[in-house]
């Protein structure tokens, strides 16, 4: 099973082709990394399953057995993250950016 989504708007020659065919100038894209932190697995495990789409559609769509298959696999992903001072979780966020001119009336 891959870990996480692919976005094809990210890979290179993805985005830039869409924003500067929307008319956008010097386009670029940026990728920031930081440490989110929670109290805690139980913390994201709660806002996954009330707090999105997708994801919590899917787990709510398995069998009883199988979510708690799905919270077992998580909890062992999640297991490294876990510190002396809750659950430092590490993110990646992408930035695409460009310049317009002005818009026609």
């Amino acid at each position: 099973m891959a870990l996480g989504v692919r976005c094809t708007l990210l890979r290179p020659g993805g985005i830039r082709p869409l924003l500067e065919g929307a008319g956008l100038e010097d386009v670029g894209l940026r990728t920031l990394s930081l440490s989110h932190w929670l109290s805690g697995p139980d913390e994201l495990w709660a806002g996954t399953v009330a707090g999105t789409v997708r994801t919590a559609a899917a787990i709510r769509g398995q069998t009883e057995a199988m979510q708690r298959a799905i919270r077992a696999a998580f909890d062992e992903l999640a297991a490294p993250y876990v510190t002396a001072k809750g659950f430092d979780v590490p993110v990646s966020i992408h930035v695409a950016a460009g310049r317009g001119g002005p818009r026609d009336s």
